[in-house]
């Protein structure tokens, strides 16, 4: 699933080899919560066959889900990346809430306040998109709710910055 510019807004698609079927053009909303919410993946795969194509390499390609309702994240979750840091595994998750804004397409410039640094890491993470509402799902049911997943890279200040510390 990608998200991309058209000249009435932004658009959902599927990529299919070189192309992306649009599946906004085929009556489909622009942006995936209103899909997930909506006639959901299913109603995806419906309108799949009879969609306008466009060539791939073409489209100014958006954040696939340009503004989550939510934006949860786990720190200290990778044991090298925690021994790094000279602490000890977590006993339990860490889990923090990220802004919305910080959602940005592929290609987009990443925006560092001049304030804090020019020493700017990057780190590859896993994202999944939770695509319906859900609480204390069992592993055996995870893939009920899961409507996708991708690479995220995750822009770090590696050193110090003002104000309260954090997960840092």
């Amino acid at each position: 699933m990608v998200a991309f510019a058209a000249p009435d807004g932004p658009h959902l698609g599927v990529v299919d080899g070189d192309t992306v079927i649009d599946l906004t053009a085929a009556g489909l909303p622009g942006d995936l919560p209103s899909l997930l919410a909506g006639p959901g993946l299913d109603g995806a795969r419906a309108a799949l066959g009879g969609a306008v194509r466009h060539d791939l390499a073409g489209l100014a390609l958006l954040a696939p889900v340009g503004r989550p309702p939510k934006f949860l994240a786990i720190g200290m979750n990778y044991r090298d990346h925690t021994a790094e840091t000279g602490r000890e595994p977590p006993e339990h998750q860490l889990w923090f809430n990220k802004q919305t804004t910080c959602v940005i397409g592929p290609g987009a410039p990443i925006e560092i306040p001049s304030r804090w640094s020019t020493q700017v890491d990057s780190e590859g993470e896993l994202g999944l998109v939770i695509g319906r509402r859900c609480r204390h799902v069992p592993a055996e049911r995870a893939r009920l709710v899961v409507a996708g997943c991708g690479a995220l890279e995750n822009p770090v200040v590696d050193e110090p910055h003002p104000g309260p510390q954090g997960l840092d």
